[in-house]
């Protein structure tokens, strides 16, 4: 028996919190893998219309089985209740609330599904709204419901993190706001926050891991708390790399298609370049991680190797190995 937590959204509204951790030890969790974000984003060929339809709650418009609501129960000051549908904290919800879309959709092009979010792109108007159309009626078989402020038909959208058009896809400037206002951490804590930020739009520059390491450095147990010169100059210039805007271009399956790679003593860079119609290369993603303690040891010719070998097989949804 747990629990409740109150809290006031944003929204003014009020959304209860239940640990369900004791229940989660027990449940035995979906086999259907969340897409990747990469892998979601290289399916935008040809995409210059798009509608984002986000489900009203997404996980609370799938009913519990009888059977399950009961395990759910937790403690108010009203007295005792147990959930009626899918409650948010069930370790298995994504994957579960994932299959059901995709299974709701399977069928119809151009529909990109993550969790909740369910993106329409067509490369023309009349292409979206047929889309649109079948989804929508999709959606309404199976009862589910969508918000009111869902966007439809617009030229870019933000989806996944991302601004996408035509044009190509770039980091979502309120995320790039928030890593260029953030301050200089202060723990060790501050520093996992400042590099799970900087991690997410790793996609658009390969030379993170060389910028970051005397900030990295600072996360291995062995080495004591210490902001000098060195984690400064790298924090400025972490900030100085990811607000120079990147613009990445769609995937296209059928164009030619080059991987390059480099490796330096602290990490391995590599991107994703494709030719376009007009006969010039551009990046399709940047790709980058930082080198192990033994991987760090190899010769200069072995990391080469390596950063080969990691590139094709972080690539693979691009490429064909």
């Amino acid at each position: 028996m747990v629990c409740m937590v109150p809290i006031v959204k944003t929204s003014g509204k009020i959304h209860i919190c239940v640990d369900l951790t004791r229940l989660n030890e027990n449940v035995i969790r979906e086999r259907h893998i969340l897409p990747a974000v990469d892998e979601t984003l290289a399916k935008l060929e040809g995409a210059r219309v798009f509608t984002k339809l986000d489900a009203t709650s997404g996980f609370w418009q799938v009913p519990l089985h009888k059977d399950s609501m009961l395990l759910t129960t937790f403690i108010t000051p009203e007295g005792r209740y147990y959930f009626k549908r899918l409650p948010f904290g069930i370790s298995s919800a994504p994957e579960h609330f994932q299959k059901r879309i995709s299974q709701l959709i399977d069928g119809v092009d151009g529909v990109l599904c993550h969790a909740d979010d369910v993106l329409v792109i067509g490369k023309d108007r009349a292409e979206h709204d047929d889309r649109l159309h079948r989804v929508l009626q999709k959606f309404r078989e199976a009862g589910l419901t969508l918000n009111e402020k869902c966007p439809f038909a617009l030229t870019e959208i933000r989806f996944l993190g991302h601004v996408i058009n035509s044009q190509g896809i770039r980091a979502d400037p309120g995320k790039i706001k928030a890593i260029l206002e953030m301050p200089a951490p202060k723990d060790v804590a501050d520093v996992r926050r400042f590099m799970g930020m900087v991690n997410f739009v790793g996609k658009f520059s390969p030379r993170l891991p060389d910028l970051t390491k005397p900030i990295r450095d600072l996360l291995k147990t062995e080495n004591s708390w210490t902001w000098g010169a060195p984690q400064q100059k790298a924090f400025l210039e972490t900030k100085k790399e990811l607000g120079s805007e990147t613009v990445l271009a769609q995937y296209i399956p059928n164009h030619e298609t080059m991987v390059s790679v480099d490796a330096s003593s602290y990490g391995l860079g590599g991107v994703l370049t494709q030719k376009q119609t007009d006969g010039e290369w551009k990046p399709i993603v940047f790709i980058s991680r930082s080198l192990s303690k033994a991987e760090s040891r190899y010769a200069q010719i072995e990391k080469e190797a390596l950063a080969v070998t990691w590139a094709c097989e972080r690539l693979r949804g691009y490429v064909k190995i």
